[in-house]
């Protein structure tokens, strides 16, 4: 067991609190209506009680460290124009994403923008960007369509070639 910091446990505590209460007061409500509590809930509650037990387990926290995108200090270390330099190369993964949800729609991106992602820029060994791609892609593919009922955009490619893929809908901008 590691040494806790009690400041760092009583916020992610408190956190972890905060999540659970909005999740569990969502349940009262009506099936759209707690909707985005649930999808915004659940998944900030499992990554809540990952930090907390990486806190009591070194393994853990190794784990989790691999697909982070470096140290804090690492951060504060940069110099003014390095840092810009990587907002602009964020806004370029966020325009490429755009584009290619636009385009393709999530069930092609959302993988190969995960691996891209991972491999290119967290520096992930490939095996597991692959493997995370292919888990985060299944709970959005499961959950959306199956579990809230929400219908996932295929891409304007379905509407442009309607006789190969069979057809979407342009999003209401």
């Amino acid at each position: 067991m590691k040494n806790v910091q009690p400041a760092v446990l009583i916020v992610n505590i408190l956190l972890l609190v905060l999540a659970g209460t909005i999740v569990i007061a969502s349940l009262q409500y009506g099936f759209r209506q707690r909707i985005v509590p649930l999808v915004i809930g659940i998944p900030t509650l499992v990554m809540l009680v990952a930090i907390l037990l990486s806190d009591f387990s070194p393994r853990l926290e190794r784990i989790l460290a691999m697909a982070s995108l470096g140290s804090l200090q690492d951060a504060l270390n940069e110099d003014i124009a390095a840092s810009w330099t990587r907002i602009f190369v964020i806004a370029g993964w966020l325009v490429a994403l755009s584009i290619s949800l636009f385009v393709f729609g999530f069930y092609v991106t959302v993988p190969i923008f995960l691996v891209a992602f991972f491999v290119v820029e967290a520096k992930t060994p490939a095996v597991i960007a692959v493997l995370s791609s292919l888990v985060i892609s299944a709970v959005l593919y499961l959950v959306f369509p199956y579990f809230l009922g929400i219908e996932i955009w295929p891409g304007i490619t379905p509407k442009v070639m309607h006789g190969v893929f069979g057809g979407g809908l342009v999003p209401v901008l």
